[in-house]
């Protein structure tokens, strides 16, 4: 690929701004990455758990390197298109249509994939520098720039790809919105399927192993399980999604969790022996408990001199328990690539302008789903009220079979034409 001239300052290097530099590297785009953390292994949530990459970034990430990285995926494709759900007795009680059948759909453990697409950048020689503190930042009319470990380092545009706790959101959004307590947490973790097959009360989840993967659900009024296999029978993956008794005082960030912290909140439930046998099978240490955190919609993603962006979840943070966030940041850094691209040197503060319409529009209607999203996760299982299905909510085509890079070319000449004509863009593709 021919330069571009066009030069990108990434900060942050978990799933958002692997991918984001990865694609303006493949545009001709100039890329210094930037990440505070000083190895892979300390990036954001670099834990055992499973990402589910949809069809909608499965068929972006799985080009790369002629097919490379596809072939590398090709373990972890998911198989399934069902869900079991099962109540605290361990009945089933039914099943839940969950995806379409698609060759770039996976189900992996998020440490695989980080190391999958950090291993292909690396490939591509993008200068990706850990251990970077940014201590300042800033844009003119015509660059942005950062110190960073006592140096200045300048480019035509910076990309925030740094997580829900942004440092650069103030400034870009020109909004203080700063993400709260959702009032939940979930500890997750994994445990090999090898470790199980001797212990009878592990059997349950067993079924099936190597041949079609297991997506589990458990609702009950004080805490709600998912628990997955993957990677063709190898690994199980467990979450307990719980409430926090006092959301307002509660941390907001990431510490180790044990077995018996996952158990606490299903003490009496009689599915828990059966439950336990998974979850003490997880390597010691492995286990970690996060809050989950919430962002209101912000006003703008792009800073006032359209020199700054903010993407992923430095933009729209998935509330609650999302399948589909993992997917959606790998949609916003091909988008902004393209931009890029079309817009050239010369018009980057439109290119970011216009990423901005073209993905904008597309996650407000995604956030409108969440509600909808909190009734799979919470307050399904209550007796005394006559609930006690599990309610679908199927993944809606225009977002899991939605084609970003297609859809970025097709719309950017008219996402210009509103900007420069001081119109609202109005997308046509979503429902």
């Amino acid at each position: 690929m021919a330069s571009t001239g066009v030069s990108v300052i990434v900060v942050g290097l978990g799933l958002a701004g692997l991918t984001t530099a990865i694609e303006c590297h493949q545009k001709g785009h100039s890329v210094i990455a930037l990440e505070r953390s000083k190895d892979l292994n300390y990036v954001g949530k670099i834990i055992d758990d499973t990402v589910m990459i949809d069809n909608n970034a499965g068929v972006i990430v799985s080009k790369w390197g002629n097919g490379a990285v596809g072939q590398a995926l090709n373990a972890w494709k998911f198989n399934n298109t069902q869900a079991s759900v099962y109540d605290t007795t361990g009945k089933q009680v039914q099943t839940i249509e969950v995806r379409k059948p698609s060759s770039n759909k996976y189900l992996i453990l998020r440490r695989e994939l980080t190391k999958i697409v950090y291993d292909h950048a690396k490939t591509l020689g993008i200068d990706m520098r850990f251990g970077t503190e940014i201590s300042d930042y800033w844009e003119e009319s015509d660059q942005a720039g950062v110190s960073a470990n006592g140096q200045k380092l300048q480019a035509d545009c910076i990309i925030w790809a740094d997580g829900v706790n942004s440092k650069g959101r103030d400034s870009v959004a020109g909004s203080s919105l700063k993400p709260t307590h959702s009032g939940y947490a979930h500890i997750r973790g994994r445990a090999d399927i090898a470790s199980l097959k001797g212990n009878p009360d592990a059997q349950w989840i067993l079924q099936g192993a190597g041949e079609v993967d297991q997506m589990i659900f458990v609702p009950g009024p004080t805490a709600c399980l998912t628990i997955v296999t993957c990677g063709g029978g190898r690994n199980v993956a467990f979450s307990n999604m719980y409430k926090v008794e006092s959301p307002n005082s509660a941390k907001t960030s990431s510490t180790p969790a044990t077995a018996q912290d996952f158990l606490k909140p299903i003490q009496s439930w009689p599915f828990k022996a059966n439950i336990e046998a998974v979850v003490q099978a997880a390597p010691s240490g492995s286990l970690v408990d996060e809050p989950v955190l919430q962002l209101g919609q912000l006003p703008s993603w792009v800073s006032p001199q359209g020199r700054m962006i903010l993407i992923g979840d430095a933009s729209h943070p998935s509330a609650l328990n999302s399948p589909i966030g993992e997917s959606l940041v790998i949609e916003d850094a091909a988008v902004v690539a393209i931009c890029l691209e079309l817009a050239g040197k010369g018009n980057v503060p439109l290119a970011l302008r216009v990423a901005e319409k073209i993905r904008y529009v597309k996650q407000s209607n995604n956030n409108k789903n969440i509600p909808r999203a909190s009734a799979l996760q919470h307050n399904v299982e209550q007796p005394d009220q006559g609930i006690n299905m599990y309610p679908e909510v199927p993944l809606r085509d225009w977002v899991s079979e939605h084609n970003s890079q297609e859809h970025a070319y097709e719309e950017y000449d008219k996402v210009v034409k509103a900007i420069r004509g001081g119109k609202e863009y109005v997308a046509t593709n979503i429902s």
